[in-house]
């Protein structure tokens, strides 16, 4: 192997890196926050009738593994109650959140 080979493939490696990169944006809070206030704060707000708070990006950023895992992952939705239901993309979103540490 000669270094050119090498230096070669590691550049395209990098390249193909960020290209795929680019096209899976992160989600943040700021797509996250409209899920939340259409489908959860009404009982999730700081003064809801849960007692778990989704208020603001520390408070759900803090419980993001376990949104995903009562809105999403639960056997035909956990929440939102009362016949509501996310959309594939709300759902899409959420997990996509989580999974990149839930960032701001």
């Amino acid at each position: 192997w000669s270094s050119d080979v090498c230096s070669s493939d590691l550049s395209a490696l990098a390249l193909l890196t960020c290209v795929a990169c680019a096209e899976a944006p992160t989600a943040t809070y700021a797509d996250v926050e409209p899920i939340l206030a259409e489908n959860c704060m009404a009982c999730h707000a700081e003064d809801g009738s849960s007692g778990v708070s989704l208020d603001g990006y520390q408070a759900a950023s803090s419980l993001s593994d376990r949104m995903v895992a009562r809105a999403v992952d639960a056997e035909g939705g956990a929440m939102p109650p009362s016949g509501l239901v996310l959309s594939a993309e709300q759902e899409e979103l959420l997990i996509a959140w989580e999974e990149a540490g839930a960032p701001e």
